[in-house]
């Protein structure tokens, strides 16, 4: 019986260079596919910030302070179909929330006031305070107010516009910017009361739906 010849010493380095240079092509297609999934990662978040740039230069506030409602649009291009939904935080169960339509606002470096929009909440902490003195006077449960300045800092701001590129977009009061759908803010501001003169307000629909 003839015995195996051994591997020669240039096979097992032959063997052994495949097999690293095996390992180091697995390990060059995943650093290729981790290199790939980062730069997929990074567009999406650059296209994601593109596509709210319109969008996140547009802001509207309550100033307490002041009564006043101020906005500012630091974009090259107006939003426009603006509407304010204003409410109370933590609100009782008879508050409405009022609704102010402005409609398209420019752009501008500096904030600007927004008459209507002030006159609208002003005249709602009018009606909330007037709701409750009259619950005092009907001995229901009491209220504890506040200074008029104290309760006016509760007021948040809800506002709905469209941008340049006709995307709807939702800023809520705590800032957070959401894109919606049409119908989706349609449904929110059913939900309001059209403010539409000092403190007067009537049923408002929007697109044929019912806020009930």
């Amino acid at each position: 019986m003839v015995a195996a010849e051994a591997p020669k010493w240039t096979d097992v380095v032959s063997a052994f260079a495949s097999t690293v240079s095996a390992l180091l092509a697995i390990a060059a297609a995943i650093a290729a596919f981790l290199a790939a999934r980062a730069a997929w990662r990074t567009y999406q978040v650059q296209a994601a910030d593109k596509h709210k740039e319109l969008a996140s230069k547009f802001g509207l506030w309550f100033d307490s302070d002041t009564g006043e409602v101020v906005y500012i649009n630091t974009s090259v291009q107006p939003v426009h179909d603006v509407h304010v939904v204003s409410s109370r935080q933590n609100p009782r169960e008879d508050d409405t929330q009022s609704l102010v339509m402005l409609g398209t606002l420019p752009p501008g470096e500096d904030p600007q006031v927004l008459e209507e929009a002030s006159a609208s909440v002003r005249a709602q902490v009018d009606e909330i305070l007037r709701a409750i003195h009259e619950a005092h006077h009907r001995d229901e449960e009491p209220v504890q107010v506040g200074s008029y300045g104290a309760f006016t800092s509760s007021m948040e701001l809800t506002v709905y516009f469209v941008d340049a590129n006709g995307i709807h977009w939702r800023r809520a009061a705590n800032g957070t910017l959401s894109e919606i759908d049409e119908h989706t803010r349609n449904k929110a501001l059913n939900k309001a009361e059209l403010y539409v003169g000092e403190e007067i307000f009537e049923i408002f629909e929007i697109d044929g739906r019912s806020n009930s």
